[in-house]
């Protein structure tokens, strides 16, 4: 992770590859923090050449985070769907053990004289 000091190009080519990173799931607040600052560098130094790749980069970032809220409302929505499965099995296995109650209580009654 580039330093205070450290140029726009390091920081744009350390949120580049931490996007890039398969292997884990990057802190995207902090990506955001470096390319902000990156960003303004890019500003101050007026280096052309870069203002795409931080536009990029945001653009990417973006996404990223866009994907990762789509999944965790769709694993709340899952997680709600299963409570609500559950529920409903445990309410249906009530009633049969009410069903299969009553239909012991008819029997009873039909073998006593």
């Amino acid at each position: 992770m580039p330093g205070k000091d450290g140029c726009a190009g390091e920081r744009l080519r350390y949120v580049a590859l931490q996007l890039l990173n398969a292997d884990g799931r990057p802190d995207l607040a902090r990506l955001q923090q470096q390319l902000d600052l990156a960003t303004v560098q890019v500003r101050q130094e007026q280096s052309d050449g870069l203002v795409g790749l931080a536009t990029l980069l945001s653009a990417q970032l973006s996404e990223r985070r866009r994907h990762e809220e789509a999944v965790a409302r769709a694993n709340a929505q899952w997680l709600e769907q299963q409570r609500r499965a559950d529920e409903l099995a445990a309410k249906l296995d009530a009633l049969r053990l009410i069903e299969q109650s009553m239909a012991d209580k008819a029997q009873k009654k039909k073998i006593q004289p």
